[in-house]
């Protein structure tokens, strides 16, 4: 459930909202980090330096406003990741494609998808081909990375899955290699229409690969899927730091508007007392 909720969110309206947050959370991990930054270059380091650290010492309210600092200092390169991911994920066609294209040599994978999905549309090929098993549809597959690996560097280890997709009509192979997970997806007859892999690919495609791997953590063992959780822990420490400095901003505001107020009535009650005397 909590899997779903995270993925859908109220299904369509969801990925929208989603991709909202995700988007503003994008745009906030460089407004915070430019916000910890010292405005003078004289003595830069020594300016900066306080804003790594966290001093236990100086009271709650110095100790909620280190933490996250800090930490979204230390972490800062994560948090952008989980961020774009987030993106990637959610306004794929709207935000994250248009930016990968201007920056990076980037392939648009729905446009293959869309071209696959018309292309089986056509031929009507529901259905899973017969006389391909999946003994030699998963030595297809491997062959298509084996022949990559060799040109880009990398080797194949264990697989991690294999399918085959009617509405494509392609099958779908992934496997783990010593630079982390590559897949293709190739047709019944072995012809590859589209290969990811962690490395040896176009540099926008394999940035999208890892930012994949790195959000969703499942092929990359139990180390790093802890400090995601650890990461998670600290992303709820954000929101409930912000929550208690909103807070206690919000008192002192409302302080100052009452001593405000009670001294305009203490001027508008002198010349009162002057005029009655």
């Amino acid at each position: 459930w909590l899997l779903h909720l995270h993925d859908r969110f109220l299904t369509g309206p969801g990925y929208l909202f989603m991709g909202v947050v995700a988007l503003v959370w994008t745009v906030d991990c460089f407004i915070a980090f430019y916000l910890t930054v010292p405005p003078m270059l004289r003595g830069f380091w020594r300016q900066w330096k306080p804003a790594w650290q966290v001093k236990t010492n100086l009271g709650a309210y110095r100790l909620n406003r280190g933490l996250p600092r800090a930490f979204g200092l230390w972490l800062w390169p994560m948090l952008f990741v989980f961020a774009w991911s987030s993106v990637m994920f959610n306004m794929r066609i709207f935000v994250y494609e248009p930016v990968m294209q201007a920056v990076f040599d980037y392939q648009s994978p729905m446009k293959t998808m869309m071209g696959l999905a018309e292309r089986a549309k056509a031929n009507r090929n529901a259905e899973v081909p017969l006389h391909v098993d999946w003994r030699h549809a998963e030595d297809m597959g491997r062959a298509v990375l084996d022949a990559r690996g060799r040109d880009a560097g990398f080797t194949l280890g264990e697989p991690m899955g294999l399918m085959y997709a009617p509405p494509l009509g392609v099958y779908m192979f992934a496997v783990q290699t010593n630079h982390g997970p590559a897949m293709t997806m190739f047709e019944e007859s072995g012809t590859p229409v589209r290969i990811e892999v962690p490395v040896g690919n176009r540099t926008g495609n394999a940035i999208e690969t890892w930012l994949a791997n790195l959000h969703t953590a499942e092929p990359l063992g139990i180390w790093y899927q802890t400090f995601v959780a650890f990461l998670g822990l600290v992303i709820a420490m954000f929101s409930v730091t912000g929550v208690y400095l909103w807070w206690k901003k919000r008192g002192v505001r409302r302080a100052r508007r009452a001593s405000a107020a009670a001294r305009d009535a203490d001027s508008a009650a002198v010349p009162a007392a002057a005029i009655s005397a």
